[in-house]
């Protein structure tokens, strides 16, 4: 009767354990799931960032092109 009892708290300790392990197993999978999606925006994120600084930077060159002083028909070929 003893034994059965022993073997009774043994079972019940090897189940809470098992069901310890899957609830960690399931968090650890949760945490995992986050992180790679966050790596995902973030990589989406710092891609169109450096689309807008490239197309910024093609804006400031155009402006810089059409407003230099020096650059046009006033050309002095007299030199």
């Amino acid at each position: 009767m003893q034994d059965n009892m022993v073997k009774q708290g043994q079972h019940f300790q090897e189940s809470l354990a098992q069901t310890q392990r899957k609830q960690e197993e399931r968090t650890r999978k949760r945490v995992n799931e986050f992180e790679k999606t966050e790596k995902v925006k973030n990589k989406e994120q710092h891609s169109k960032n450096l689309v807008n600084k490239k197309t910024q930077l093609e804006q400031s060159e155009e402006e810089y092109k059409m407003n230099h002083p020096y650059l046009g028909s006033q050309i002095d070929f007299n030199g």
